[in-house]
């Protein structure tokens, strides 16, 4: 099988002293094969062995430039793996690489895309996979480019040619979002980066993600809003997404009036708004929103009071209010900095106002929420409660996700 795009040949390869040389020339860069999970290639001849041992599965790809005619990366479509995720046999998973030299001309994506082509037009796949090691953004992007959603994140996955553990999130692409794409228009709002998803609407969602998350994360959502008339906007909040590195603090200082502002454009571009909100982006919308006109609220594992939630971490890190007021931050081993200025913040302001239709997805082994506090929170405020009792803060193992996907289908109501 030989695939062409625009710029590329993807060819099998070959057991040759050429493909083998050109494999190693950029196969033993060591900043290549361990991110992807596997180890530099060591000679010419480990190469040329990989080529006949590895390289020679059915779907496997030389990326080949036209314009020179030589291979400088390689693409693949396997077959499902089980214990990732994967259920039915007309399931495939994509993977990829490129030469260092390569990194940042889109390639990888041209060729990807071809590879779902392929998958979709004939070998008829029902959906594509991909999944990317923790810390390897560049493989992220490249999935975003081509239109893969993330699905799930399972840690402690076993990387035998490395001889240790990883944690890989997993994206996916079912044939609707192959034939219908949502497209995903990028904005900046105030200095905040932001992506607009669906056709034109008079209504939209606002997504706001929590710790750890990106702007990139509401297309799951889009999938179910945007076919139902919404425009599904999301934003990256400080430190999170393009906005990585960033001097702005992840606070609620920083983030509250970030999100006022994009309500301000909201409210200046559509007539009717609704809000989807992700664990701690929950708490920061209600900071912000309280005196606004929402149609509906949608959250998922909110952290719902916060000045409680800082004092469980400081008991679980032996932290007196007293030395947090003295020393104004102190960090945990568990990896959070306790902040004076922080919890004063939570402190003089709870939630006393929330007067919108809020529905509640909760996890019954939520370590940050408790079911005292969410049930608090919905008798005082009215909101309905579904509450997945194997679920987790942090929805993402299969099940959670298509639970959090059937929850969604049933709250969106129709635009129109």
């Amino acid at each position: 099988m030989r695939l062409e795009t625009d710029r590329l040949i993807l060819r099998p390869w070959e057991d040759t002293d050429e493909d083998a040389m050109e494999l190693y020339r950029y196969a033993k860069d060591p900043q290549i094969g361990p991110i992807a999970g596997w180890p530099p290639h060591t000679s010419v001849e480990n190469s040329r062995e990989i080529i006949r041992d590895v390289l020679s599965a059915p779907e496997t790809y030389a990326v080949v430039l036209k314009a020179t005619g030589k291979p400088v990366g390689s693409v693949g479509i396997i077959s499902p793996r089980a214990e990732g995720g994967f259920s039915a046999q007309n399931e495939k998973e994509i993977g990829y690489w490129i030469g260092r030299p390569y990194w940042g001309q889109g390639l990888i994506p041209e060729a990807v895309t071809a590879l779902l082509r392929r998958c979709f037009e004939e070998l008829h796949c029902s959906a594509v996979w991909c999944g990317y090691y923790d810390g390897n953004q560049k493989s992220r992007r490249v999935q975003e480019k081509c239109g893969f959603v993330y699905h799930h994140t399972e840690e402690n996955r076993p990387c035998p040619l490395l001889c240790g553990t990883r944690t890989e999130h997993y994206t996916r692409m079912t044939r609707k979002m192959w034939e219908q794409p949502i497209t995903a228009l990028p904005l900046v709002i105030d200095g905040v980066p932001a992506l607009l998803y669906g056709n034109h609407s008079d209504a939209v969602y606002l997504f706001v993600h929590g710790k750890c998350g990106q702007k990139e994360e509401a297309a799951v959502f889009a999938q179910t809003a945007c076919p139902k008339g919404w425009q599904v906007l999301s934003i990256d909040l400080p430190e999170h997404g393009e906005r990585a590195g960033g001097a702005a603090p992840f606070a609620p200082w920083q983030a509250v009036p970030e999100l006022q502002a994009v309500m301000k454009y909201i409210k200046g571009r559509w007539r009717r708004a609704a809000l989807r909100a992700n664990s701690i982006g929950a708490w920061f919308s209600m900071q912000s929103f309280a005196g606004e006109s929402l149609e509906k609220c949608l959250f998922v594992s909110p952290l719902l009071d916060m000045e409680q939630l800082i004092g469980g971490m400081m008991q679980g890190a032996g932290v007196s209010e007293e030395e947090l007021r003295e020393k104004g931050e102190i960090p945990t081993a568990f990896g959070e900095t306790l902040s004076w200025r922080y919890l004063l913040y939570a402190r003089e302001n709870p939630i006393r106002q929330w007067s919108f239709p809020t529905a509640v997805l909760y996890a019954g082994r939520d370590n940050l929420t408790s079911r005292d506090t969410v049930d608090r929170f919905v008798r005082r405020f009215s909101c309905s409660l579904t509450v997945l009792e194997d679920g987790e803060h942090w929805f993402h193992t299969p099940e959670q996700m298509e639970a959090l996907k059937k929850w969604s289908e049933q709250e969106v109501a129709p635009a129109d």
